[in-house]
């Protein structure tokens, strides 16, 4: 009789003890190490043949000094990658002003930078300061926007990236606006690392200071969708991007935030690369960037914009335009990793105590032993499934 008692005593305190660990700290951090192991155990996989990197790398800053590169030279770079016809160019670089509300005449350099994102000429004449509407004014903006109204329908469209501030105020460290309206869309750069400093999601909607910003990855497909001016639809269990084969829906749920989990392609150095130095100067530099999306970023060691990822070996992180690369490779390639519902991990839970005390009832020897192994075999080979 207390026999009886005892095992279902004991199954109901393990489902408990479980249930509390695995909402718990102790229990997310088990959790991320399954995770990580997960892509370790897996390796690297193709990745969508679409993405291109060009590097801000060691090479580019020997040439061109220290970072931030310059923005003739950035202008430059972006009418080089421009000629070779690519689907669109995303600029994982920060374009904001140095000084918060500073709002004064573009420089030069920022004038070559605006006419290279719109899609004009050099020096392009078209009235007002340095041949340019003036951007200080709301005049004068309203001109730029109607005049990137009129090349949006043949030039290369350019996403650029905005993050929001870690520190101070909070404020978006949005591009002027010259190049916010020159761009074919803005998406946030904000990174979001869990507790131990890997970055495993993004977060596809981020909210600030009074604003929303879609992530860089998601704007890079909806432009690519040519989509960009179509509104996301919005629902409980995900986003719809609109495309002319009908709505493509992401798994980014309201309750989670919008997160989504990053399906890691591989480890740095993934993706086909280009350094930005070499542009202009290879000539074999087109055919690698035609008609796919060019990623342009800093990959240069010792700077700031790189994150510990599942695949981080050797205390090595990844560089920030790489991991928006995976990121739009997860989406590209519809391969979505999906958090495992709270009703679902507590059936999985019950399944595998009932199992265990079955064993521990039914079998003895060496039978029990094969049973508890293989148990563990399974719990280990689920996630890979």
């Amino acid at each position: 009789m207390k026999g009886r008692i005892a095992y279902p005593l004991l199954a109901v305190v393990c489902l408990l003890a479980t249930v509390i660990i695995g909402w718990s700290p102790y229990g997310q951090r088990i959790n991320n190490i399954f995770y990580d192991l997960y892509f370790r155990q897996r390796g690297a996989q193709p990745p969508n043949e679409n993405i291109v990197i060009v590097a801000i790398d060691d090479a580019t800053l020997a040439e061109t000094g220290p970072l931030p590169l310059d923005r003739a030279l950035l202008a430059q770079g972006v009418r080089t990658i421009a000629a070779s016809q690519p689907s669109l160019i995303a600029l994982d670089l920060l374009l904001t002003d140095a000084k918060p509300g500073f709002a004064g005449p573009s420089s030069e350099a920022d004038l070559e930078l605006r006419r290279a994102v719109a899609g004009q000429p050099p020096g392009t004449a078209m009235g007002g300061t340095g041949g340019l509407p003036r951007s200080d004014t709301s005049e004068g903006l309203q001109e730029l926007a109607a005049l990137n109204a009129l090349n949006a329908n043949w030039r290369t469209p350019v996403v650029l990236a905005t993050a929001l501030e870690s520190s101070g105020e909070g404020r978006w460290l949005n591009p002027r606006p010259e190049f916010a309206l020159s761009a074919a869309a803005v998406g946030h750069a904000h990174a979001d690392p869990d507790s131990d400093g890997v970055s495993r999601q993004v977060l596809l909607e981020k909210r600030g200071d009074g604003e929303r910003h879609w992530a860089l990855a998601l704007e890079c497909f909806r432009v690519w969708l040519w989509s960009a001016s179509q509104p996301i639809t919005e629902t409980d269990s995900g986003l719809q991007v609109e495309s002319i084969r009908g709505p493509v829906t992401i798994p980014a749920t309201r309750r989670a935030q919008r997160a989504l989990l990053i399906n890691y392609a591989g480890g740095n150095n993934t993706f086909p690369q280009v350094s930005f130095a070499s542009l202009g100067k290879d000539s074999s530099v087109a055919a690698v960037l035609g008609g796919k999306i060019v990623l342009v970023g800093v990959t240069a060691q010792g700077s700031g914009d790189r994150l510990f990822t599942p695949l981080s070996t050797g205390g090595i992180p990844m560089p920030g335009v790489e991991i928006h690369a995976n990121i739009l490779n997860t989406i590209l390639n519809t391969n979505y990793l999906e958090r495992v519902g709270e009703t679902k991990e507590l059936m999985a839970l019950f399944a595998i105590i009932f199992a265990t005390l079955w064993a521990l009832v039914r079998l003895r020897g060496i039978w029990q032993g094969a049973w508890m192994i293989g148990m563990a075999a399974f719990v280990l080979a689920a996630p890979y499934g």
